[in-house]
């Protein structure tokens, strides 16, 4: 097991989090518990469960091989937009004040995330892309190139998150060195990923144009057949929840029948599902730039 030999102050709870605590585990059952910990930490403390999963940066430099270790399913992976390469490639030439240049690349699959680390001493500074889940950050402390972000200190760790929904990802900055909100902006613009914009992506022939959603769509998955053996093909799509969207949904229940609310029926007997029970609901469960998906069935 690699790891990074270093104890990490926790919310009153965990005072040491080190390798050595569990240096006599197996990798599979040291990351259990290591993630198990802060996890409890979260609850007792009412603190972000992503805010506390960016302290783990410090705890232990993430254990090499996970995807060796632990066996997931490809359709339960919650990857990045972008592949690692891609990630290595946009890091390796950014400069962090004092650190030469990354000592270590991750490539946790099994969570979703691509690391950077930087280790000089003690001193550690990581730069981490992250899946991101359908609500991005919910409450922006203010918005970097137009993107929600928070910046924060918690237990003489310093962190910036910044939300990248086109590219649909969470991008985590995060040190015990620097404390300059200035210097963390600026590492964050020399990644690229804040001007990094998604590939177009297109609506399938098999949906007419009529029946499609206004919007920014950001993934499309089209396929032969249907799991529910009574259509021919089927089409899942994602776009940014956004007020074009809940009023071009509004108009399609009008123009065609939506009486159903959890359904709309279009004249070929195509059915677009929703995810929802009433669009009343629409703007309770999916937050602006949050990702809302659609479910075609084409006959």
């Amino acid at each position: 097991m690699k790891t990074y030999d270093k104890s990490v102050k926790q919310t009153g709870m965990i005072t040491k989090i080190g390798a050595r605590t569990f240096a006599n585990q197996d990798d599979q059952t040291a990351s259990h518990n290591i993630y198990a910990s802060v996890q409890h930490v979260a609850f007792l403390h009412c603190i972000s469960w992503r805010k506390v999963m960016n302290i783990v940066a410090f705890a232990i430099v993430f254990i090499v091989g996970s995807t060796n270790t632990v066996q997931a399913q490809d359709d339960l992976l919650l990857k990045p937009y972008f592949s690692f390469e891609v990630f290595q490639e946009q890091v390796s030439g950014v400069s962090v004040p004092g650190f030469r240049s990354v000592t270590e690349f991750e490539d946790n699959e099994y969570e979703g995330e691509y690391l950077a680390i930087y280790v000089n001493g003690e001193d550690v500074f990581f730069i981490k892309i992250e899946y991101r889940d359908t609500k991005g950050i919910d409450s922006p402390h203010f918005y970097l190139n137009d993107n929600a972000a928070e910046f924060y200190t918690m237990n003489d760790l310093t962190f910036l998150m910044v939300d990248l929904p086109a590219i649909n990802s969470i991008l985590t900055l995060g040190s015990n060195k620097l404390e300059n909100k200035t210097d963390f902006e600026a590492i964050a613009h020399q990644t690229g990923f804040l001007e990094l914009e998604s590939e177009i992506a297109s609506w399938p022939s098999i949906i007419p144009p009529a029946y499609r959603i206004e919007g920014t769509l950001i993934e499309v998955n089209a396929s032969e057949g249907s799991d529910t053996g009574y259509y021919r093909a089927e089409a899942r799509v994602a776009l940014l929840m956004s007020e074009t969207v809940k009023n071009s949904l509004l108009k399609l229940m009008q123009d065609f029948d939506g009486s159903e609310e959890v359904f709309i029926r279009f004249p070929d007997e195509t059915i677009l599902n929703l995810p929802f029970s009433s669009i009343e609901e629409i703007d309770d469960f999916y937050a602006p730039q949050s990702i809302i998906r659609f479910t075609y069935y084409i006959p």
